[in-house]
């Protein structure tokens, strides 16, 4: 489980839900800044990390934290529905998450 050092509040069942969501692969949940943020209410966290999936090489020069086409939404629906999340679908398939998740050991073998 990582946790960056500046999440100051989170819920105490929160590695046990990680897990059983995705008990094989790496589990990140959506983190909001505690409002009000500076760009207003729900603004999500780690946009700079959250990068959508086939989207890692797109404007690689580009080292702003927020970089439309590569990053997660600042705001809400903070991913697109499609083409990334199926009728249904929980999960989303990213290139690249931060903030707070947990990594299968299976990884470290």
């Amino acid at each position: 489980l990582w946790i960056d050092s500046d999440i100051v509040e989170f819920p105490v069942d929160l590695p046990t839900r990680l897990i059983a969501d995705n008990p094989d692969g790496v589990t990140a949940p959506v983190v909001l800044i505690e409002e009000p943020g500076p760009l207003g209410p729900n603004q999500f966290y780690d946009t700079t990390a959250f990068v959508l999936r086939g989207r890692a090489d797109y404007k690689p020069d580009d080292t702003t934290p927020y970089v439309e086409g590569r990053s997660v939404q600042l705001f809400y629906p903070w991913v697109p529905i499609q083409p990334y999340l199926a009728d249904g679908q929980e999960l989303v398939d990213l290139d690249g998450v931060g903030t707070v998740y947990s990594v299968p050991m299976k990884l470290f073998k």
